[in-house]
């Protein structure tokens, strides 16, 4: 595998990661109801209750999640596609174009699952990665939601 090669493959990789991990974050954030949202805010504390408490700023946050995982989505099409395989009757494109769409469907899937089984549990357990996701976010946020 040459540079340009395994460079691009290393890209796709964190793409595919970076769409998955968005996608399931924002969706649990846009989907539960308000009470289950309260109530895992309340347990989390720290800088997601301060959020919370700020509507426009926590709006914010869900729409800085919901657009990157779009954004991921997009990029890993672009990166696909130039992965060119060889000897299939499909063009690089459309295959990419494909492949994310399979992606963003199965993905879905699960974050409706995750909803509607625990929604609170799935919140709890992605608690760590809500924080870690917050600390970077949080010069946009500002901008957006002053």
């Amino acid at each position: 595998m040459n540079g340009s090669l395994a460079s691009l493959a290393l890209t796709s990789g964190l793409l595919l990661l970076a769409t998955v991990f968005t996608s399931v974050l924002a969706a649990l954030l846009e989907r539960p109801s308000p009470i289950r949202l309260s109530h895992w805010v309340d347990e989390a504390g720290g800088r997601l209750l301060a959020l919370y408490e700020a509507p426009r700023r926590f709006e914010a946050f869900r729409f800085l999640l919901s657009t990157c995982a779009k954004i991921s989505a997009v990029g890993l099409a672009v990166v696909l596609a130039r992965l060119r395989p060889d000897g299939l009757p499909v063009s690089g494109p459309l295959l990419a174009v494909l492949g994310v769409g399979f992606l963003l469907a199965v993905t879905e899937l699960v974050n409706r699952r995750l909803v509607r089984r625990d929604p609170e549990g799935a919140l709890k357990g992605l608690t760590a990665a809500y924080r870690m996701t917050l600390v970077p976010a949080l010069p946009l946020v500002a901008l957006l939601a002053p």
